[in-house]
């Protein structure tokens, strides 16, 4: 699915958004596309992440003193709040499932998570962005 929107589209930039994100900032595109034009280093983009991936790969389920950001998500707009910080953005090792911002496309490994449960698809995908020395930051 993502690499197909990599493939069908020559945008620069492409925001991944689940269905259940709640948009709040109205400026939050302008936001990222800033950053991202300031920053060349950043390859990813989110609203909340962690700057340690649990052992199990499973980022929300991070602790609390590593996550960093805020977001409202699923049906009931559930709060998922972590740490704030200074600055513009915090970088992370993982930006959770929901939004995800990219600058420069690189393939996902769509070959390895066939089940439901996407909960994969971002930390692998991050640390994809890392591996190719880019940053993955979230704002606040």
């Amino acid at each position: 699915m993502y690499n197909k929107a990599i493939l069908q589209s020559n945008a620069k930039y492409k925001f991944y958004i689940d269905e259940y994100i709640s948009w709040l900032r109205k400026d939050l595109v302008e936001k990222f596309i800033r950053l991202f034009s300031d920053n060349p280093k950043i390859d990813a983009m989110g609203c909340i992440g962690t700057t340690e991936i649990p052992l199990n790969g499973i980022a929300y389920q991070s602790s609390v003193e590593k996550t960093y950001g805020f977001c409202f998500t699923g049906k009931n707009k559930i709060l998922i709040q972590g740490v704030t910080f200074d600055g513009a953005y915090k970088e992370v090792q993982c930006i959770f499932d929901g939004l995800i911002a990219t600058q420069y496309d690189l393939q996902w490994c769509e070959d390895l998570f066939i089940s439901d449960c996407n909960c994969f698809e971002f930390p692998s995908q991050c640390i994809e962005f890392l591996r190719n020395d880019y940053k993955v930051v979230v704002i606040f």
